[in-house]
């Protein structure tokens, strides 16, 4: 519970759905490209694993079957998240001796809301997941999903942990924001992209970045596995970002002198039409592929078109700057 606040069941459970109604109604870019990064995750493993009868199947079939698969999948999802979210509401505003009373210092703190999810985690055991996420969308998901494709139980029941935390982090949030009324103590930003120094932040629906190191015209991130991954790997590195601003005079008179990475800058965002004055960015995502063994799972060959995709969304908002300006490598 938190302290110094009292509420009872019936306020819980409507505020809950208060929060949870508002936040979908918004239509947060957040959650909705979470939903199709992992549906898209979903639908190529399903690719790889037909059984006979989807195999003997025509391509109208098949893609009849993984359009009703994939929406499945979506409302299967939907549903974990808001048993996270229901969850989480009632561990932090309900009188607890299983969990510890959090009092405002707590949701100060930039690590809390990794640590309120394991807080959680520790306490569950595999068996009690896997009976609370096994259940109505979920458990239709399963049945379905077995008459046509092989070996998917343990990746359905994965993903919707994955959502089901995903929940339980949205609900802290909100608690945080509008219930307890503080803000995360971030008491400095990178110069660059204005990212918190001291708190990892969201890049794609996978990974988190931390700051690393930034210079004039430079910045530098780790790209992490997020919390719904686990302690174990919560933080473990995956790769590495480094971001670098040039004006459009600078990447034209280098590419005039034969220098090759300015001349790619240059021919890719056509930099001849754009004012001199202007900003430009590259970024090179560079990936840890020396010791997997700290990967709770490898990241599958076509997964990197999605991350790629979501680096250059968060990265255009962070540097408010378009396609025409921005060239991501990875």
């Amino acid at each position: 519970m938190i302290v110094g606040r009292d509420y009872d069941m019936s306020s819980i459970a409507e505020i809950e759905e208060r929060e949870w109604n508002d936040y979908f109604m918004s239509e947060p870019a957040e959650e909705i490209n979470a939903f199709i990064y992992y549906k898209w995750v979903f639908s190529k493993l399903l690719r790889q694993n037909g059984d006979d009868s989807y195999q003997e199947a025509d391509k109208e079939e098949k893609e009849s079957l993984l359009n009703i698969e994939t929406d499945k999948f979506t409302d299967a999802m939907y549903r974990s998240m808001k048993k996270g979210h229901q969850n989480a509401f009632n561990v932090i505003m309900q009188e607890s001796t299983k969990f510890p009373s959090l009092d405002e210092d707590f949701f100060k703190n930039p690590n809390s809301k990794p640590e309120f999810i394991f807080l959680i985690d520790d306490k569950t055991d595999d068996d009690t997941y896997e009976q609370t996420l096994n259940q109505q969308e979920l458990h239709q998901l399963v049945t379905y999903t077995r008459r046509h494709f092989n070996d998917m139980y343990r990746v359905i029941l994965e993903c919707g942990k994955i959502f089901y935390q995903r929940g339980e982090a949205l609900a802290f949030e909100q608690i945080r924001k509008d219930i307890v009324g503080v803000e995360y103590d971030t008491p400095l930003i990178s110069n660059m992209t204005h990212a918190p120094l001291n708190r990892a932040f969201r890049i794609t629906p996978s990974f988190l970045a931390k700051f690393k190191f930034e210079a004039p015209f430079n910045e530098q991130w780790d790209i992490i596995w997020d919390e719904s991954y686990g302690r174990a790997y919560y933080g473990n590195l995956v790769g590495s970002l480094t971001i670098n601003q040039f004006t459009v005079d600078q990447v034209n008179k280098y590419s005039e002198g034969g220098t090759r990475s300015f001349k790619l800058i240059h021919d890719f965002l056509n930099t001849d039409k754009l004012p001199e004055t202007d900003n430009v960015y590259l970024a090179e995502a560079h990936w840890d592929l020396i010791d997997p063994s700290q990967w709770p799972r490898m990241i599958y060959e076509f997964e990197y078109i999605l991350i790629r995709r979501s680096l250059a969304s968060t990265l255009s908002q962070l540097l408010g700057a378009d396609a025409k300006h921005l060239l991501l490598l990875t």
